[in-house]
Order: structure tokens, then C-alpha cells, then sequence
């Protein structure tokens, strides 16, 4: 279906969304025989109109603009543009069509919205004058509360402005634009916390103008970034994919011959990605779209195998279970939430020698599948240093003591087969820990960290070991100091 909306005069539509439903929502601007008024239309999947609402700010020669519109998951639809010529003006209307509440802000131009349907906010990027133009982000509650106000400025106090912005699940917030280099400008790419905090700034400059227009998220939480770049003599599309981090993973350039300028980028779920802009024909412009082709994301690594070489040194071996992997990223921590990256092996490379480990330290490795397209993060793998060796020690604590100040833990080997119990006891013979009965192989162990059975630290002084099975019977002393 085709659909036309004519108020009469000049109407332009700047910005085209759906919902879960199907719905279609557009806004933009629309003449009323004096100036131009906010106009937003919400369709059916069939394309009849179901509501059009437009904002008029009633001061007359005073332009509005629809320059964004995004929906929540309640069908709550946000629309963000200048108001009265110059600005920041955002207003939520019901799923009806109903306006819920608006919002002015500082003086400028507001360029995109998104919402944070997991956390309930809204966010809006543009730029305000300041005496010269900087990129500000607005956070709002969806009850329009503001919560906080982020403005970046590119160092050189000139044009600074924010043209596009996507949240992801977990309420990071991206954003991108143009900024002022001391010469020309460049793109500007910025991850915020939830809190606003900035997380990192990436910048693209190709040597000349460059002027960021779009910005799109995939379902893995990948960035693409949309423009134009100028090549010497006119300018090309060129569009950049980040992850998370802001590590650039591919960039690609496009030259019609002529001036090609994109507007918009969109992401499929099956991580194609769309450019959709103009470019100069020798006489005038038209629509211009480029598809984008990835290849599959990788699948991630399985049955991790490590090999102790030394008390310094381990082997490390996975199974690929993709077809398509380019290489595996290598990733170390030693608590199992930071991780540090170590290299990237060859395609097909499954093995990895580190020869940088501590005795009595636990280790988790992170095994990644990665090809251009990007990659699906793996569960991390532990490898402890001493259940390498514990295999070759007699049943006994390792080690028989534990500091309290250091929280630290010791581990109670079964040094052959056999079906046991192991309980703790202080030297008054009171129960201080019991572990469930279980059959051990040779070398298996448990672990105590100095807590009794409610969760608490034992006190100091001098505990037992007693272990009970069918072959072995032994009483252990270890000591607990302060």
C-alpha cells in the first residue's frame, strides 16, 4: 500500500517507526498556512490512519519540527524536534493519540530518541547553543522527569551536534555526531552509563569532512554507525560497525561517482545491515539504498580441556563448534568478571600454551569465536592451579592452615577412591561443618573457607578433620588464624 497525507501545503516526514504490533508511526512537519507544525500519524499493518496529532506551538512565524518518534512497550508513542524554531521540545502521547505530557528544553535542535523499555526512561540527543554548538543528551522518566543532562563538548568550543542515539537491554546509551577538530569535522561516537557517566568516545576522521548521520544496534549489541566522508573531491557513504567496547571490527566506504550523502541505518535479525540515503545521478538526486551482507556470528567454543605443563605453566584445548570462525579471542581473569584479553589465535587454531600462572590461584579463561561479523561471548572456563596436581597427594588439607584477615579457603583431598564424609570440629569436639557423603575419585576434593554451617567465620584456633569411609579413616588438624 501507498499513503499520502496532504494538509495543504508543505509536509515532510523526517522519521518512520514500528511496534511490536505491526504499527507504523511518522513524524515530521506540516504547514498550516502560516508555519510549519509537529505532525505525527500512526498506521495499521494496512496502512489506514488510525490517529494524526499535531503540535503548534501558536507563536506565529514560529516553526516546529518533527524530527524523531520511537514507541515503548505499553504503545506510548515519544516524539522529540525543535520547537518555535530553535528548541529541544519532546511529547509523549497515550497509544490513542492522546498527549500525556511535554517536555522544553535548552536552547537548540533535538535529532533522535530512543526509549529504555526494560528501565522506563527516555533519551533524546541534538545539539544547544552555548555561543557556539554542543552535542547534549536528555534524560528523561516516562512520566517526563528529567533525570540528567549530558553535553559534550570537542574541545575546540565550535560545532559540536548529536544526530543519532540507541540504548541497548542493559541501559547503555549510545551516541553519535559530528564534531568541530580545529580544521574540519569528524565523527563522534559516545557510550554512557545508565548514570551518565561517559564510558568511552571514539572518533572517525578520514582527512577531510566527516559528518555522522545514523546510528543502528543489533540484536547482539553491536553499533553501526552511518555518513558521509569526503574523498578528495565529493563525498561517499561510509559506515563503521563497533562493539560494546568501541573496537572498530569493519568499516566500509561507498563512492557513486558523485556526491552520496546516507540518512538512516537499520539492522535485520539476521545481521544485514541498510543504508538508505541519496546520491547525485549528473543531474539531480535520488533515493539510493545499500545492503550490507555478514557472515553468520560464530558459535561459541565448547569442552574447554586444560593440561598442567609446570607449576607456571598450562595447556589450554577447545572444541570449534562453528563453521565459519576466523579465530579465537582469548580472554584471563582471575576473580571470573574481569577479564583481560590475551591474543587472537589463527582460524581453525584451537590450542593456547600460558605460561604465566601462580600455583594455588584460581583462573578463568574466556574462549571467543570471532569473524568479521563480529562474536557470541562464551561462558568463561575455571582452571585451578592446584586441583592439576592434587591427583598426586596424599588424602590430607591443602594447605592446613587459613588466615581470617585474608578470607581464604583450603581444599580436603581424597587422596584414593572411595565413598566418604568429612566433617570439621573445634577443639571442644563441637560439629563446626559437615559435608554431604559423597563417592570421591582419586585427587577430588572440597573446599572450606572457615565458615560453620550458618555462613559464619569460625573463630581461631585449632580444628579437626575427621574423614570417614569405607577405606579411609583419618583424623587431619589444621589451624585457623586471626
Amino acid at each position: 500500500w501507498t499513503q499520502i497525507y496532504n494538509n495543504g501545503g508543505g509536509d515532510e516526514a523526517y522519521y518512520i517507526t514500528t511496534d511490536n504490533s505491526g504499527y507504523i508511526y511518522v513524524t515530521g512537519s506540516s504547514y498550516n498556512g502560516t508555519d510549519f507544525d509537529f505532525a505525527t500519524i500512526k498506521y495499521d499493518p494496512a496502512g489506514n490512519s488510525i490517529w494524526t496529532q499535531r503540535m503548534n506551538s501558536v507563536v506565529v512565524n514560529s516553526n516546529d519540527y518533527g524530527h524523531a518518534v520511537c514507541v515503548d512497550n505499553s504503545g506510548c508513542v515519544y516524539v522529540t524536534g525543535p520547537r518555535q524554531n530553535w528548541n529541544y521540545f519532546t511529547i509523549k502521547y497515550s497509544s490513542n493519540g492522546n498527549t500525556m505530557w511535554s517536555q522544553q528544553g535548552p536552547s537548540g535542535r533535538t535529532f533522535d530518541i530512543d526509549v529504555d523499555n526494560n528501565n522506563g526512561f527516555v533519551y533524546i540527543t541534538g545539539f544547544r547553543d552555548v555561543g557556539n554548538y554542543d552535542n547534549c543528551t536528555i534524560k528523561y522518566t516516562t512520566n517526563g522527569i528529567s533525570i540528567w543532562t549530558q553535553q559534550y563538548d570537542g574541545g575546540f568550543n565550535n560545532d559540536d551536534r548529536g544526530h543519532g542515539l540507541v540504548v541497548d537491554n542493559t541501559g547503555y546509551i549510545y551516541v553519535t555526531g559530528h564534531k568541530y577538530n580545529g580544521v574540519n569535522v569528524d565523527y563522534f561516537t559516545i557510550k554512557y552509563q545508565e548514570n551518565g557517566a561517559t564510558i568511552w568516545t571514539q572518533q572517525y576522521d578520514g582527512g577531510g569532512i566527516d559528518w555522522s548521520r545514523g546510528i543502528a544496534m543489533d540484536s547482539l549489541g553491536y553499533i553501526y554507525i552511518t555518513g558521509f566522508t569526503h574523498n578528495g573531491s565529493d563525498y561517499d557513504f561510509f559506515t563503521i560497525k563497533y562493539d560494546s567496547n568501541g573496537n572498530t571490527l569493519w568499516t566500509q566506504q561507498y563512492d557513486g561517482g558523485d556526491t552520496d550523502a546516507p540518512e538512516r541505518i537499520a539492522v535485520d535479525q539476521m545481521g544485514s545491515v541498510y543504508v538508505a540515503g541519496y546520491r547525485y545521478n549528473g543531474t539531480d538526486d535520488d533515493f539510493f539504498v545499500i545492503k550490507y551482507m555478514q557472515p553468520p556470528y560464530p558459535q561459541a567454543p565448547v569442552s574447554m580441556q586444560f593440561t598442567t605443563l609446570s607449576e607456571s605453566s598450562v595447556f589450554l584445548q577447545w572444541t570449534d563448534d562453528s563453521i565459519n570462525e576466523e579465530g579465537f579471542k582469548i580472554y584471563k581473569s582471575e576473580d571470573g568478571t574481569n577479564f583481560i584479553f590475551l591474543l587472537t589465535t589463527n582460524t581453525n587454531e584451537v590450542t593456547y600454551q600460558d605460561n604465566n600462572i601462580v600455583k594455588g590461584k584460581l583462573y578463568w579463561y574466556r574462549i571467543i569465536a570471532t569473524n568479521r561479523a563480529g562474536a557470541i561471548i562464551s561462558s568463561a572456563f575455571q582452571y585451578d592451579t592446584l586441583s592439576s596436581i592434587l591427583s598426586t597427594l596424599p588424602t590430607g588439607v591443602y594447605p592446613n592452615y587459613l588466615k581470617l584477615q585474608q578470607r581464604g579457603e583450603t581444599r580436603i583431598v581424597i587422596g584414593e577412591p572411595d565413598t566418604a564424609q568429612i566433617k570439621i570440629y573445634n577443639m571442644a569436639n563441637v560439629l563446626i561443618k559437615q559435608f554431604t557423603s559423597r563417592y570421591f575419585q582419586k585427587g577430588d576434593y572440597v573446599v572450606w573457607d572457615g565458615t560453620n554451617e550458618s555462613g559464619d567465620r569460625v573463630a581461631s584456633g585449632i580444628y579437626f578433620v575427621l574423614i570417614e569411609g569405607e577405606n579411609i579413616n583419618k583424623k587431619l588438624k589444621m589451624i585457623i588464624k586471626k
